[in-house]
């Protein structure tokens, strides 16, 4: 129903895994509207980081699993579940091209500079030096 109240939001069915990429492409913004539950804390990680690589602003539920350290408010909103909706369309309605390409390329950036998988291994060997030191 909402699909159809405004003609600027698509929404799809299961994609296969291969389509994503070229979707994704499309896009300017991705949603994050899973709970704060375990799995979503370990899964919503690495699809806010699939979003944030395609210079996707980023759209979300406020938990932990979607919080970022160091980010910029212009490509990345996450708000309370019960104010998902409404808020979401008032974020959307305030941006224009102007603002959605500036946080485009930040999102963008943050990405590279932060979640890459060699970002990652680099923290894991440190966490690892630091606790070998500890035994």
């Amino acid at each position: 129903m909402i699909e159809k109240q405004n003609t600027w939001l698509k929404i799809y069915p299961k994609i296969k895994h291969k389509d994503i990429a070229k979707i994704i492409n499309t896009q300017h913004i991705g949603l994050l509207p899973m709970p704060d539950s375990k799995v979503w804390s370990l899964a919503s990680p690495l699809k806010r980081s699939e979003y944030l690589s395609s210079g996707l602003l980023v759209y979300g539920l406020k938990h932990d699993g979607h919080t970022l350290p160091n980010s910029d408010n212009s490509w990345l909103r996450l708000v309370e579940q019960f104010d998902f909706h409404d808020l979401g369309v008032e974020w959307i309605k305030s941006l224009n091209d102007e603002k959605f390409l500036e946080a485009s390329k930040a999102s963008r950036k943050y990405a590279v500079d932060n979640c890459s998988w060699q970002k990652a291994i680099d923290e894991l060997n440190y966490a690892v030096q630091i606790n070998k030191k500890e035994y």
